[in-house]
């Protein structure tokens, strides 16, 4: 039930894009330029791994829990 949620918020940017509109001096200073950056990509020393490594455990962990907590809490998102 919670898929279609996820479907548009997640994977069509829409709460990335509500994220990055918030930023400190540029729009490059934004939660998660920042977390790219430090967390991932400085630690592998590669942008394209550290690119993969952001997708595969940020984001699709992220929707993952909160799909489950949703799902917990019997919270449904339903067309």
């Amino acid at each position: 039930m919670n898929a279609m949620l996820v479907f548009v918020l997640g994977a069509q940017g829409i709460l990335a894009g509500f994220v990055n509109g918030w930023y400190y001096e540029s729009a490059d200073n934004n939660l998660v330029n920042w977390i790219q950056d430090h967390v991932f990509i400085d630690v592998w020393n590669s942008e394209r791994v550290g690119s993969l490594l952001y997708v595969i455990f940020a984001e699709i962990t992220f929707w993952g829990l909160l799909s489950g907590i949703l799902h917990k809490l019997g919270i449904y998102w339903k067309l």
